[in-house]
């Protein structure tokens, strides 16, 4: 202390400073001390107060019964085990890791393309072959990928194309399912390997995979010399099944390679690891080929158009030059064209024929056939402003010579026109123009939307009406095996809608009083936790007052699901459906309503008993209900903040998806969903909403009954009964052939005031104009949509 300033030793060494001091050392000298023996016996257990592991004791004990090894190789280790009595209490404020989420829901869903063709060829034939192949299959099949074993010197323009550069031709079938693998392993429902020697009518063949079942397992092609190989030239088809097990033993084909046949490396690749035989036929579809010798276009296709065999295949091969193959293909256009003009004839014939049993017979006909009248005026005027603007009123439209009309995915409905004009400033001559017109889509805008997850419980709400009771049944069976039996996330409400009385009216019995049991007797058996409860609501009238009476039922913030009685529920589709109704329902940002697809009355579509017991999707089968909005995804508190928008009076007579059109502060999102499947129901529209809303409902009845295909074929057989017992003669053929949907003519020749009843012809269409005249092509037009039909 003598080395300090007195002012410092004086404060050292006051009575208060000096304790401080010694408890200090004193402390520093036991703790150094005793130190060793405590970290001893804190090692013993190894766990914290919260029975968690520390690390850094664990470090000390390793070191330590290491030591103990070495010195000692007799020692035994001791396994530490945790205590039975800690508490394993979760965190649930800790931030929990996020979840990898693939960019598009196709993918998290595992919805698939229909068909990837892989063509098999070299470097000398590519740039003819290949662009011949390229120009007849890329535009009707999803996707198309050229392969080469080495890079060509001629690359074509917007080809696909991927050359390997290994300069092994044997080796090009695997060296492609490698290729696949990496890239499409699981992207596509089937796979079509070929060569560019062959002739595929690719819109029938796609038309022949689309009704194809994907659970089949398929290894089709045409039959070759081994049952167990199908030609390449021909054409290979394997499902997703089989190319999963093919992908996953590459090796073994690596390894058995033959020299000079890619076909047989393909397919003995395919029987080995898959083993399934060359088929011809998969489900109830069988590939029609054409195996072609020697073919000469110039000679040998005079011939070959009388062969049946020839004009029904879909495969042809080998080609031997690109001309042949245009002109093959030519042919075969006009083919198609010849089937698409006599089916438009056989419609307007049985148009006519059917037209006596309609309310005002033949009489009620419009001109052009079976054609959207207001359609073709809406697009004829617009054609005659165009042309009084760009000519200043100089021709006069004296009628429709030709027309044609498309509907464009990407763009609209487009329409060609052949017009008859007479000028007036060269004494009425007259002339043809061809003007086209598209009426495109509405205007398209990307609303962007943050990130969801599927954790979101589903709170379903199921309004059962007195009269649709009987449904309810199969309804609550169907949720038990789907939901209850399994485990989803979900929880069932169903408000049981009693009809109101008047004074002093009493009800004699509880039309619920089964449905009650039912679900009581669920609770029972599964155990359900209150997920499953019901509750009676009287004197509601629209799906808001559902709504208002519900709402105590959530305490907290939850995800909502209005569905009907009628809706299919398996364990198939439920859980995708909830998942979409989880991603599509955002808080705060948008509300989900999926239009389903509504299955016509069975009695009508289905031929005989029994019918199916799951909804078929299909053309004719039903349609999907687009003006119905019984389904709807939303939060409780959207929900709450649109209600207070609208009045008592407006939610009686009103209904959700109108509440949140009005509210604007939501984005309201429709869509197709496929796996919602509506069972056929008669809807009992109620008369108290307001009048749109009950025809809207009264619409929805009628036009969920069956197709148009459908209904006339009661008319015919009912018409075809009175003749039969009448004795007259009647038409033969009972079928009605189907309408392919591409470019068809909307009208063949069209009279300046109209067809009289009595004159009434079906004109056949014509490849060109039907004047000497050729037309002079106009500018586009383009329609607005007010009158879109």
């Amino acid at each position: 202390m003598l080395g300090f300033p007195a002012q410092h030793r004086f404060m050292c060494f006051r009575p208060h400073i000096l304790p401080v001091i010694l408890g200090l050392c004193l402390g520093i000298t036991i703790h150094m001390m005793f130190a060793p023996f405590l970290e001893e016996n804190c090692d013993m257990g190894g766990y914290n107060d919260k029975g968690v592991v520390n690390s850094k004791q664990s470090v000390v004990n390793n070191k330590l019964e290491k030591a103990a090894e070495n010195e000692n190789d007799d020692f035994e280790a001791r396994i530490i085990k945790p205590l039975a009595n800690i508490s394993t209490n979760i965190d649930r404020s800790a931030s929990r890791p996020k979840v990898a989420r693939p960019r598009y829901i196709s993918t998290e869903l595992g919805i698939r393309d229909k068909l990837f063709v892989a063509v098999l060829s070299n470097a000398n034939s590519i740039d003819k072959l290949g662009v011949a192949v390229d120009k007849t299959v890329t535009s009707h099949v999803t996707k198309t990928i050229f392969f080469t074993s080495e890079k060509p010197k001629l690359i074509p323009n917007g080809m696909p194309m991927v050359a390997f550069d290994d300069r092994q031709a044997e080796m090009l079938p695997v060296n492609v399912l490698r290729y696949i693998k990496q890239h499409y392993a699981e992207s596509y429902d089937f796979y079509l390997f070929m060569t560019d020697r062959t002739y595929l009518r690719a819109e029938k063949f796609m038309k022949l995979v689309e009704h194809v079942s994907v659970k089949e397992d398929v290894y089709m092609g045409v039959p070759g010399m081994d049952r167990t190989i199908c030609p390449l030239e021909g054409g290979v088809l394997i499902s997703q099944s089989v190319m999963s097990a093919v992908l996953g033993q590459l090796d073994w084909c690596t390894t058995h390679i033959h020299p000079d046949n890619p076909s047989v490396t393909l397919g003995r690749c395919i029987h080995q690891t898959s083993q399934r035989l060359c088929a011809q036929k998969a489900g109830e579809q069988t590939l029609q080929y054409f195996h072609l010798e020697d073919f000469d276009s110039d000679t040998d296709l005079d011939r070959l158009k009388l062969d049946s065999e020839f004009n029904m295949s879909l495969v042809f091969y080998p080609m031997p030059d690109d001309i042949s193959h245009y002109k093959l293909h030519r042919y075969f256009c006009y083919v198609d064209l010849n089937e698409t003009r006599a089916e438009i004839e056989a419609l307007e014939r049985d148009i006519v024929d059917l037209s006596e049993n309609s309310p005002g017979g033949k009489d009620s006909l419009s001109w052009p056939l079976g054609v959207d009248r207001q359609d073709i005026a809406d697009t004829k005027n617009m054609a005659k402003l165009h042309l009084d603007k760009k000519y200043h009123s100089r021709f006069h439209i004296k009628h429709i010579l030709n027309g044609y009309r498309r509907f464009d995915p990407t763009r609209g409905m487009e329409y060609v026109l052949d017009l008859l004009l007479a000028d007036r400033q060269h004494q009425n001559t007259e002339t043809v123009k061809r003007v086209h017109l598209v009426r495109p889509f509405g205007k398209v805008e990307l609303v962007p939307m943050p990130y969801v997850t599927e954790s979101m419980m589903v709170n379903i709400i199921l309004p059962l009406n007195v009269n649709d009771v009987d449904l309810f049944d199969d309804f609550i069976a169907s949720y038990a095996r789907a939901c209850l039996q399994n485990p989803e996330d979900v929880r069932l409400i169903v408000a049981f809608l009693y009809p109101s009385m008047g004074p002093g009216e009493v009800r004699s019995r509880d039309q619920f009083a089964r449905a009650k049991a039912l679900i009581s007797d669920h609770n029972t058996r599964y155990d359900t936790k209150g997920k499953l409860s019901w509750k009676a609501l009287q004197n509601v009238v629209s799906d808001i007052n559902i709504v208002d009476e519900l709402i105590g039922e959530f305490q907290t913030e939850v995800l909502i699901l209005l569905t009907t009685v009628n809706m299919e529920i398996s364990v198939d589709l439920t859980s995708t459906f909830f998942n979409r109704v989880r991603m599509n329902t955002i808080k705060g940002k948008q509300v989900f309503f999926p239009m389903g697809f509504w299955q016509y009355k069975p009695n009508l579509i289905y031929n005989k008993k029994p019918y199916p017991s799951s909804v078929e999707v299909g053309q004719r089968l039903g349609i999907f209900s687009t003006k119905s909005v019984d389904h709807a995804g939303f939060y409780i508190s959207d929900y709450k903040n649109a209600r207070k928008t609208i009045t008592h009076d407006t939610a009686r007579s009103g209904d959700i998806f109108s509440m949140f059109v009005s509210y604007k502060n939501l984005h309201v999102f429709r869509a197709v969903e496929p796996n919602l499947k509506l069972k056929w129901m008669n809807l009992m529209c109620d008369p108290r909403v307001d009048t749109e809303k009950y025809q809207q409902c009264v619409t929805s009845n009628t036009e969920g009954l069956a197709s148009q295909h459908h209904l006339a074929l009661l008319i015919y057989e009912q018409r075809h009964e009175v003749i039969s017992q009448s004795g007259k003669p009647s038409r033969s053929g009972d079928s009605y052939p189907r309408v392919r949907a591409a470019p068809v003519p909307i009208v063949q020749q069209e009279m300046e005031d109209g067809p009289h009843p009595g004159e009434l012809r079906v004109h056949q269409a014509n490849l060109g104009p039907a004047h000497d005249t050729d037309p002079i092509a106009e500018g586009m037009i383009v329609m607005g949509n007010k009158n879109r039909a």
